[in-house]
């Protein structure tokens, strides 16, 4: 036992002195000194680099893959550099680096980590430490001082001609910085825009997605899109980095035989970017828009395959009768842009005597009929029908006719015939004014929007949302006759 708790002693010991030691400050050693005739070659050079106050020119490839980076350099006596280079970040005067000499045979020249050299190491495999050695003509020859020193590079005195190229570099990072940031200008005003429209897409002529969300903190766009030959959606988050004139996307979205790897910008307009060129997959829009970017699922319970939300909201051959309806709360049945037509019906009503304040809801009766074949009337097959309280607070059903028609799996237009039942002909005007607005020639999207409950029983939720201004919709719940049909 006793053994046992010395050892645990020295253990504790041990570790006491390791914290300690974490504790004490870190000592930077100075440069290693020079072997005498390197030392002395050392401040001759050194003489030679500051005596020339006007810097010192070179043009440096790091490697095969890497554009050649002009660099000009001042070399001051307390070892202190001016660099300016042709890479962005280091296209203004820096003056926070230093050189310093090294080497035990051949003398080198090392610049500090924190200059373009380091940065160049970082990207392409650069170096920042070099043999140097000087030219007859008085130039200095510079070879890397890892082994890869299979190529010179000409360290000159810089001069008004041949610094051109750099000047034309930074000049050429100093357009790009201008539209990069009118890339970041566009893709934060989509960010901040607010429109009110119900879809927020990226769309593509070969390419369709939801655009969930932009992240400028971290960089991330996330899409939620349905891969080719899926009837499922997936969601994506891809990294985005700024070029001229658009983003670069990381991963590439690959659908099909179409990769989306960058979106070129066009216009900034009405909550949405133009997209130039999306990858392969052609031109069109990121941002607010008043259609969804591909068509909703199809249903999964009691319908035949291919059935969509259009079709179930048209039901043509089949006997729904009473399809969907609203109730009275203004805000979950009517989008805030509708609720003041909903509003001036309402008013209209009471100002007809009828208690539309306390009742008033649209009913929806598509192939409305009693017997049991399907009329081939189509002025009396659809019906908006009223439910309003009369003066005595009974409730009535005032009858308005429309026809249908499908334009895609999702898309569906809404004709007022301009003609009514009996009792709602003093009213028509009002009321087909009223259709016109809303219901107009570019029809509305039959959107899928969950259902009312967690029960088998649980009503289907639709929203009819204009194609002409989506910030107009109305919300349906849909009768279960004959027999539910959900989309989810």
């Amino acid at each position: 036992m006793k053994r046992l708790n010395l050892y645990i002693t020295y253990i504790c010991c041990a570790g006491m002195l390791a914290l300690a030691a974490c504790k004490k400050a870190t000592t930077t050693l100075p440069p290693r000194p020079l072997p005498p005739s390197l030392d002395s070659l050392a401040a001759h050079y050194k003489a030679l680099l500051t005596g020339h106050t006007a810097g010192w020119y070179m043009l440096y490839q790091p490697s095969e893959t890497a554009a050649a980076t002009a660099i000009r350099i001042q070399f001051h006596q307390d070892n202190s550099t001016t660099i300016v280079a042709g890479l962005k970040g280091y296209h203004e005067e820096k003056t926070d680096g230093s050189y310093t000499f090294d080497g035990i045979y051949a003398l080198q020249l090392v610049f500090s980590d924190n200059t373009v050299f380091g940065e160049l190491s970082r990207r392409w495999n650069g170096f920042n430490k070099f043999k140097i050695e000087l030219q007859e003509n008085g130039e200095f020859a510079l070879r890397r001082a890892d082994g890869f020193d299979n190529t010179t590079i000409l360290l000159s005195k810089a001069t008004p001609t041949n610094t051109q190229l750099l000047n034309d570099q930074v000049q050429a990072i100093y357009e790009q910085i201008a539209l990069e940031a009118a890339t970041r200008e566009k893709l934060k005003a989509l960010i901040e825009a607010q429109p009110g429209y119900y879809f927020n897409n990226l769309l593509l002529e070969n390419f369709g997605a939801y655009l969930e969300g932009i992240d400028s903190n971290t960089s991330e766009i996330t899409l939620k899109w349905r891969p080719a030959g899926s009837t499922t959606e997936s969601t994506t988050t891809l990294h985005y980095d700024f070029f001229p004139g658009g983003i670069k996307l990381e991963p590439a979205i690959q659908y099909g035989a179409y990769t989306i790897d960058s979106l070129f910008f066009g216009a900034f307009d009405d909550g949405a970017i133009d997209i130039t060129a999306g990858g392969n997959a052609g031109a069109g829009k990121l941002g607010w828009m008043h259609i969804p970017p591909y068509p909703y699922q199809t249903a999964y319970t009691g319908a035949p395959a291919g059935y969509t939300t259009a079709d179930f909201f048209i039901r043509h051959g089949e006997l729904p009768r009473f399809f969907g309806y609203t109730l009275d709360d203004m805000d979950t049945y009517y989008s805030p842009a509708l609720q003041p037509y909903i509003q001036d019906l309402k008013d209209y009503f009471v100002s007809q005597g009828f208690k539309a304040d306390e009742v008033f809801r649209l009913q929806f009766y598509n192939n409305n009929y009693n017997g049991t074949t399907l009329p081939d009337d189509h002025a009396t097959r659809n019906q908006l029908q009223l439910l309003v309280r009369n003066g005595a607070g009974s409730n009535t059903f005032q009858v308005f006719f429309y026809d249908l028609q499908k334009h895609g799996p999702n898309h569906v237009s809404m004709v007022s015939f301009g003609t009514t039942g009996s009792s709602a002909a003093p009213y028509k005007d009002k009321v087909v004014g009223f259709m016109n607005e809303i219901f107009t020639p570019e029809g509305f999207t039959v959107v899928p929007a969950g259902r009312n409950g967690t029960s088998a029983t649980a009503l289907q939720i639709l929203r009819l949302v204009s194609r002409k201004d989506s910030r107009i919709w109305i919300q349906l719940l849909v009768a279960n006759f004959p027999t539910p049909i959900y989309f989810d």
